[in-house]
C-alpha cells in the first residue's frame, strides 16, 4: 500500500479558508472543551496554534486519509497536551485507571465504537461534540459544563445516541433543519 502524502501549506491554507460556519463552530466548541479541561480560556489560541503548526508542517495532515475538520480536532488534543506539558501519547494511559486499565483489545473496540457512532452522526453537531468529550474521557457533567449545555439538553443528545445504537439498521443520521 503506498504511503499517504501530507498536504502542502497551500492545501492547508485552502482548507482553512474553505471551512463552513458549521465547521468553524464545531472546531471552536472542541477548542473550548479542551481549554476548559485546564480551567483556562485559551480556546482561540489553541485553535490558532493548531492551524499554525499544520501550516508550517509540524502537524501533518494527510487529506487522502482524514477529513480536515477531524484532523484539526485530533491535532488540537495533541497540541493542548504539549502546551500543558503532558506527554503526548494518543494511546490510553493505563496507569491512570489502576487495575481497571483497558487492554489493547478493549481500547481498540472502544475507539472503533466511537468512530462508528461519529460516522453515523456526521451532520449532528451536538452529538459530535459529546463524542469528542467522551473520547477525551470526560464525564457527562464535565462535557455539559465545557459545552455550556443544560442537563436536559445533554440528556436529549445522549438519548439520540442511544436510540441510534439500539436500531438494527444503522444509517448515517442527518439532523433535521441542517
Amino acid at each position: 500500500m503506498p504511503e499517504s502524502r501530507s498536504a502542502t501549506a497551500e492545501e492547508v491554507r485552502l482548507a482553512i479558508e474553505g471551512l463552513t460556519p458549521k465547521d468553524e463552530a464545531r472546531l471552536a466548541a472542541v477548542a473550548r472543551m479542551y481549554a476548559a479541561q485546564y480551567g483556562n480560556s485559551g480556546a482561540p489560541d489553541l485553535l490558532q496554534e493548531t492551524y499554525l503548526r499544520t501550516l508550517d508542517g509540524r502537524r501533518k495532515w494527510k487529506p487522502d486519509v482524514v477529513d480536515f475538520v477531524r484532523f484539526i480536532c485530533e491535532a488540537m488534543r495533541s497540541v493542548r497536551r504539549e502546551l500543558a506539558g503532558e506527554p503526548v501519547d494518543d494511546g490510553v494511559d493505563v496507569t491512570a485507571r489502576g487495575s481497571q486499565a483497558p487492554n489493547a483489545e478493549r481500547t481498540l473496540a472502544a475507539k472503533e465504537a466511537l468512530e462508528s457512532l461519529e460516522a453515523s452522526f456526521v451532520d449532528d453537531h451536538e452529538v459530535l461534540l459529546v463524542i469528542e468529550g467522551f473520547r477525551e474521557r470526560m464525564s457527562g457533567p464535565e462535557i455539559r459544563t465545557s459545552l455550556g449545555m443544560g442537563r436536559k439538553e445533554f440528556e436529549t443528545v445522549r438519548r439520540r445516541m442511544l436510540r441510534h445504537e439500539l436500531r438494527p439498521h444503522r444509517q448515517p443520521r442527518r439532523r433535521s433543519g441542517d
